[in-house]
C-alpha cells in the first residue's frame, strides 16, 4: 500500500484501504465489515513502526463519518494522543469531503471529556432527564499525573463501573464527592454525542 500525505483526498466509503503520515506517525486505515454496521473503518497508528494505538469510524448513509471507539496502548497513553486522534479523524473527514459532527455512545468517561473539548455534547435521543442523571460522571484533571479524578451522582453506577473492565484497566480514580474533582466537566455515558 502506498503511503500518502495527510493532505491528500480520501475516497470514503469507496476506499477499501489507506495510509499516510502525520506529525510522526503512521495512519492505516482497513475497511472492515465485523458487524451491521457497512463501510466501518479501522485504524491503526504506528510510531517507529510500533503500534501505539488504534480509532475505528464508520461512514453513515447521509455520508457523515461517525465516530465509534478508540485504544491507546497503556506505555503511549497520558501523551495527548487521544486528542491527535481525533484531530486525525477531523482530518479524514475534510479529505473525504464528509461531515464529523457524531460519536456513537461511549462507554469511557475521558473519551466523553475529549469529544466535549471538541465541541461534541451528550444528545439524550429520548432519555429522560432522570435517565441522563443517572449515566451523568464529572471528569476531572489528574493531580498527580497518573489517576483521573471521577465522581458518579449515582452510587449504584459507580459501584458498577468501579466493577467494569474499563475501570481496571485505565487510570481512573472514583472519588465520593463532586468537590474533588478538580477543573471537572460533566459528561454522560452510554448516550451519542453530536458537534453542533
Amino acid at each position: 500500500m502506498e503511503i500518502s500525505k495527510a493532505t491528500d483526498r480520501i475516497e470514503l466509503p469507496e476506499q477499501q484501504e489507506f495510509a499516510y503520515e502525520n506529525c510522526g506517525l503512521l495512519f492505516v486505515g482497513k475497511k472492515i465489515d465485523l458487524d451491521r454496521r457497512k463501510n466501518k473503518y479501522l485504524v491503526n497508528v504506528y510510531k517507529d513502526s510500533k503500534k501505539i494505538g488504534r480509532f475505528t469510524f464508520f461512514v453513515d448513509t447521509s455520508n457523515t463519518i461517525i465516530f465509534e471507539g478508540m485504544f491507546v496502548e497503556p506505555e503511549f497513553r497520558i501523551q495527548g494522543l487521544s486528542k491527535q486522534f481525533i484531530e486525525e479523524i477531523f482530518r479524514i473527514a475534510t479529505n473525504s469531503g464528509k461531515d464529523f459532527v457524531h460519536a456513537a455512545p461511549q462507554r469511557k468517561p475521558l473519551m466523553c471529556k475529549v469529544l466535549h473539548g471538541y465541541g461534541f455534547t451528550p444528545y439524550p435521543d429520548g432519555k429522560t432527564s432522570q435517565q441522563l442523571f443517572q449515566e451523568t460522571v464529572w471528569v476531572g484533571k489528574s493531580k498527580d499525573g497518573k489517576r483521573i479524578p471521577l465522581y458518579f451522582p449515582c452510587d449504584h453506577k459507580r459501584r458498577g463501573f468501579e466493577k467494569s473492565h474499563i475501570y481496571r484497566s485505565t487510570p481512573y480514580e472514583t472519588v465520593r464527592t463532586r468537590e474533588e474533582v478538580r477543573d471537572g466537566i460533566r459528561v454522560v455515558l452510554n448516550t451519542d454525542y453530536l458537534r453542533l
